[in-house]
C-alpha cells in the first residue's frame, strides 16, 4: 500500500499529509528548458507521507487532512460564477499560503480588472484547540477596505484578518490548533469612496474638565469636494489643569493599548477586536499613564506607583504607555491621512 516516486523531491517539504490522487495526463509540453504534463486528477488515492530528497512516498491506505473553504464574490457586473467550494490539505507550512492564492485565483477569475474597488469581506473561520481540548469554535469577522489596483491584488486581499486566524493556528506559540473551516463571502462595488482626514478644529483650544467638546474635523472626498463633520468628546473631570490632545486617525492606524498575550484566545481577541477602515477614530490623549503587564492592562496608574515600578524592575514585559479614551465613529467612505489638535483643559469649569 506504499509506493515510491519520482526519483527527486517535489518541495522537499519533508513528512508530509498532502492529498494524492489517480491522474490523467492531458498533454505533455516538451522544453528544453523544462518539460512538464498537464494532467488532471480522476479519484482520490491516498496521501504523500514524505517529501525527500531522493523519492516521496505515498501511502493508499491514507487519507489526507482536509480543510473545507467556501468562497462567495458579489456585486461583479455580469454572470459568471460567483461560488467556490473546495479542499485545501492541513499543512504548517503551505496551508496559509494555498489557501490565500486559492482566493487570489477565484476573485481574478472573474474581476481582473485593474480598476477602483471598494470591498466588503464576512469571514468565518472555525478552529479546533483554542483551549486544549476538542471544542471548535467559529469566529467571525468583517473587513472593509478599498483597492487601487483591483480585487485580486495581494494589495487587497492582505487586509482581510481571515489570513491572520488562519496563520495563527499554524504560528502561534501557545499550543496546537487546527482549522476545520473557512467561508469567506466579499462584497465588491466599482467605486472610489474614500475620504481623507485633511484637518480638524475646536472653537476654544481651551475646555472644561467633565464636559463634552466639539471637533469639526475636514474630510476630502476623491472628488475633491471638502466636507465638514461634527462629532463630540468627552473631557474627563482628571485632566482638569493639564495639557491634552485630541488625535483623528482612521481606524486601521490606531494602536490599541493590549496586555501581553497569555494564551491563544488573547491573540485571537487582538485580532479580532480592531478598529476597521470607515471607522474615523477620536482619540483623547491624556497625560497620565498607564502599564501594560503579561495578561493585564491597567489604563492609568498614579505617577509614584509607577516610579516603583520601574525603580525596582527592568523586566522588558512591564511597559509604560500614554492614556487614550477613544470614541470611533461610523462614515460611508475608507479613511485616510489625520490630525491632531492641543487643548489646554481649565482648573475649574466656566
Amino acid at each position: 500500500h506504499q509506493l515510491v516516486a519520482f526519483g527527486h523531491p517535489m518541495v522537499e517539504g519533508g513528512e508530509t499529509g498532502f492529498p494524492t490522487a489517480v491522474a490523467r495526463v492531458l498533454h505533455v509540453l516538451a522544453s528544453y528548458q523544462r518539460s512538464f504534463k498537464i494532467a488532471e486528477p480522476i479519484f482520490p488515492l491516498g496521501a504523500m507521507t514524505q517529501d525527500r530528497q531522493s523519492a516521496i512516498v505515498v501511502d493508499t491506505q491514507l487519507q489526507a487532512a482536509m480543510i473545507p473553504v467556501h468562497l462567495r464574490i458579489t456585486g461583479v457586473p455580469t454572470e459568471q460564477r460567483t461560488e467556490w467550494n473546495f479542499e485545501v490539505a492541513n499543512h504548517r507550512a503551505v496551508t496559509p499560503m494555498i489557501i490565500g492564492s486559492s482566493i487570489q485565483s477565484a476573485v481574478k477569475a472573474i474581476a481582473a480588472d485593474n480598476d477602483y474597488v471598494m470591498f466588503e469581506a464576512r469571514s468565518q473561520v472555525t478552529l479546533e484547540g483554542l483551549d486544549g481540548t476538542s471544542r471548535v469554535v467559529p469566529i467571525a469577522l468583517v473587513d472593509r477596505g478599498f483597492a487601487a489596483s483591483g480585487p485580486s491584488q495581494a494589495s487587497a486581499l492582505g487586509q482581510l484578518r481571515v489570513f491572520d486566524l488562519i496563520e495563527l493556528a499554524y504560528s502561534n506559540p501557545f499550543r496546537d490548533a487546527r482549522v476545520r473551516g473557512v467561508e469567506v463571502e466579499i462584497a465588491l462595488r466599482f467605486a472610489h469612496d474614500t475620504s481623507e482626514i485633511v484637518d480638524a478644529s475646536v472653537e476654544s483650544t481651551e475646555v472644561n474638565p467633565g464636559e463634552p467638546t466639539e471637533v469639526r474635523v475636514v474630510l476630502r472626498r476623491f472628488s475633491g469636494e471638502e466636507e465638514v463633520r461634527r462629532y463630540r468628546i468627552d473631557i474627563p473631570e482628571s485632566a482638569a489643569g493639564q495639557s491634552v490632545q485630541i488625535l483623528v486617525q482612521p481606524g486601521p492606524e490606531v494602536e490599541i493599548e493590549r496586555a501581553e498575550p497569555q494564551n491563544i484566545a488573547d491573540i485571537v481577541m487582538a485580532i479580532s477586536d480592531r478598529f476597521t477602515a470607515d471607522q474615523l477614530v477620536m482619540s483623547l490623549r491624556l497625560p497620565t499613564r498607564g502599564l501594560r503587564t503579561p495578561g493585564h492592562v491597567v489604563r492609568a496608574v498614579p505617577p509614584s506607583v509607577l516610579d516603583a515600578l520601574q525603580s525596582t524592575t527592568d523586566s522588558d514585559r512591564i511597559r509604560a504607555f500614554q492614556t487614550h479614551v477613544r470614541r470611533a465613529f461610523a462614515t460611508d467612505a475608507v479613511l485616510s491621512g489625520g490630525a491632531r489638535i492641543e487643548l489646554v483643559v481649565r482648573r475649574v469649569a466656566r
